[in-house]
This record gives structure tokens, C-alpha cells and sequence, in this order.
């Protein structure tokens, strides 16, 4: 790859402990704030840590309807989330679920409706730190710490 390709950025999205957008997880940076604080998502009675950076006041069912919130795990979750506001769909109390992440991608081809989507031109980066580690631990809990009869 010889030639220079420019690549441009056409939307952000991001779910993070400072905030569930980019402009409050901006903003936070910003402010110097941290995202870490007592754990709440499981009882940390018995462990040494009880501070995490968890996301905090998130509602998936802004972004995914009630039968794929049952189905998908809290961190694929956080993932169409930020997909969704990259696109620029709305989002929030009154906004419609979108169905799948598909329906993120399609918006954002919605953007320029002349132009198909051509999917060797989309690019989607996705980082998290740690992915199903509600499950692992949940079985963990089952495996290690089945209470004594």
C-alpha cells in the first residue's frame, strides 16, 4: 500500500464510566473527573476491591428493543450503543430502539441516501477493556461459592 488514503471520521460514539455519549465523556475529561467509584453491579462483600469504573444510568432499551436487551449481554450492549449515536441516530427517552446493530450501520448510510452503502468503506473501532465478565464471574460465583448445607 503505497499510495496515501485519507481517512475520515464521520461520527463517535462512546459508553463509558464519565459518561454514556461522548459529549458527557468529553466533558469529564475535560473536568478531570474519573469514572471510578463503589462497585454496584454485584455484592463485593468478601472481596479486598469495592471500587470500579462501571457505566453508570444506562438503558439499553434506548438503543435495542426489550427482546434483544434480554438477549445480549451488557457490554454488546454498550457496543451498538455507541455505534448507534456514531451514526447520528437519535437516542434517548422517546427515541425508537433501533432493532440490531445492522440498523446502525444503515443509518448511517441514511446519511448520504444517493450513495449505497458500500460495506469495503465502513469501518467500525471498538474497544472495551473487559467483555463478558459478568458471565465468567456469575459462573465463577456458581462453581466456587455455592453456599454449605
Amino acid at each position: 500500500m503505497s499510495e496515501n488514503r485519507r481517512v475520515v471520521v464521520t461520527g463517535l460514539g462512546a459508553v463509558t464510566p464519565l459518561g454514556n455519549d461522548t459529549e458527557k465523556t468529553w466533558e469529564g475529561l475535560k473536568n478531570g473527573r474519573n469514572g471510578i467509584a463503589p462497585i454496584t453491579l454485584f455484592d463485593t462483600q468478601g472481596f479486598k476491591a469495592v471500587l470500579g469504573a462501571e457505566v453508570k444510568g444506562f438503558d439499553p432499551r434506548e438503543y435495542l428493543e426489550v427482546n434483544e436487551v434480554l438477549r445480549t449481554d451488557r457490554y454488546a450492549q454498550f457496543a451498538v450503543a455507541a455505534a448507534q449515536q456514531a451514526a447520528g441516530r437519535p437516542t434517548g427517552p422517546g427515541a425508537a430502539p433501533a432493532y440490531s446493530p445492522q440498523a446502525a450501520v444503515q443509518a448511517a448510510a441514511a446519511k448520504k441516501p444517493s450513495e449505497p452503502l458500500d460495506p469495503e468503506r465502513v469501518f467500525i473501532i471498538c474497544g472495551m477493556v473487559v467483555g463478558a465478565i459478568v458471565i465468567v464471574f456469575g459462573l465463577c460465583m456458581l462453581a466456587f461459592y455455592t453456599p454449605a448445607e
